[in-house]
C-alpha cells in the first residue's frame, strides 16, 4: 500500500511539473519583431502575422493579425477614416452592446500614451469569455491605428504588445 501511495505521489509531482513547464513555456514564447514600412509601424507579435485588406469609398483598412489559443492579436490601419479613434471605440462598444444578444461588458479606460500619441482604450467581454483590449489612436497622414489583444489591459501579453508598438 505504501509503495502505491509513493508511486502515485511521484506521478502527481511529475504531472504538476509538466503542467507548470507548459504554462511557463507559453508565457515565455518567443515573440517576433515585425514591421510594415508601407503601413508605417513596427511592433512585436507572438507569431508571424498575416495581412487582410478591405475598404470602400476611398477608405482602406489593412489588418496584420496573428491568432493563437489565447485569441487574436492585430494591428489595423484605417486610411482616410471617417471618424476619430475615440469615436471609433465608442461605436465598437455600442455595437457590441446592441448587436449581440449575449451579455456584453464594455469598459472605457483613461487615455494612455502609445507611440507618443494619446490613445483611447477599451475592454470588451462577451458572456464569460476572456476580455479583449482594443487601443485606438489617430496617426499621421489621415490614418487611424487600432491594436487588438486578448486579455485585460494590464496582462503581460497586452502590455508587451502595446509597449512594442512604434510608428515609423
Amino acid at each position: 500500500m505504501k509503495g502505491t501511495i509513493a508511486r502515485l505521489a511521484v506521478a502527481m509531482c511529475v504531472v504538476g511539473v509538466a503542467v507548470c513547464g507548459i504554462a511557463a513555456a507559453q508565457e515565455q514564447r518567443a515573440w517576433i519583431k515585425f514591421s510594415s514600412a508601407a503601413d508605417g509601424f513596427a511592433t512585436e507579435f507572438p507569431g508571424a502575422p498575416t495581412p487582410r485588406d478591405q475598404g470602400a469609398g476611398g477608405t482602406r483598412v489593412r489588418s496584420w493579425e496573428f491568432s493563437d489559443d489565447q485569441g487574436v492579436y492585430a494591428v489595423t490601419i484605417t486610411t482616410k477614416s471617417p471618424m476619430t479613434a475615440s469615436d471609433y471605440l465608442y461605436v465598437v462598444m455600442e455595437a457590441a452592446r446592441r448587436e449581440t444578444r449575449e451579455k456584453v461588458v464594455a469598459r472605457q479606460w483613461d487615455p494612455i500614451k502609445i507611440a507618443g500619441r494619446t490613445a483611447s482604450m477599451v475592454t470588451i467581454q462577451v458572456n464569460d469569455t476572456a476580455p479583449d483590449t482594443i487601443v485606438a489612436f489617430d496617426g499621421p497622414s489621415q490614418r487611424m491605428f487600432q491594436l487588438h489583444a486578448p486579455g485585460q489591459p494590464d496582462s503581460p501579453n497586452v502590455v508587451r504588445f502595446r509597449n512594442a508598438f512604434r510608428l515609423q
